[in-house]
């Protein structure tokens, strides 16, 4: 028959081998929450520069869809640039999809226009100029 000690022995081996299956330590835990919080602390800041960078995207091609329609509403009427945002809006509706995005119109003549398109969330607003 087994003595006291070994069967003391058995049950501490047993006992520790079977605390090691039911989970993860303190220790494990805590390592594993501090490389989740660095990902987390590194990947944060690329997200909202990400942002911006799309509306500054969505301000550049509006600027892009407005300077054709610039050029046409140029074709149409004669030598004339629009002058407002209605005016440019006859030729392309799809100009004010994002009502986050601005036109503002500087000078506009017959020898040329300014515009600045930009967006409400993003930080470089575009100049269209011809």
């Amino acid at each position: 028959m087994y003595n006291t000690l070994e069967m003391r022995d058995f049950l501490q081996k047993s006992r520790t081998a079977d605390s090691r299956r039911f989970g993860f330590s303190l220790p494990e835990l805590v390592i594993v929450m501090g490389i989740i919080a660095i990902l987390a602390l590194a990947a944060i800041p690329n997200l909202q520069n990400l942002r911006v960078r799309a509306y500054e995207a969505l301000a550049k091609s509006a600027a892009a869809n407005a300077r054709v329609s610039q050029r046409a509403h140029f074709e149409l009427h004669d030598g004339q640039y629009a002058t407002d945002l209605e005016n440019l809006l006859r030729i392309d509706r799809n100009l004010s999809d994002d009502p986050a995005i601005t036109f503002v119109f500087g000078t506009v003549n017959s020898s040329g226009y300014t515009m600045i398109v930009g967006h409400a969330q993003g930080v470089d607003p575009v100049v269209v100029t011809d």
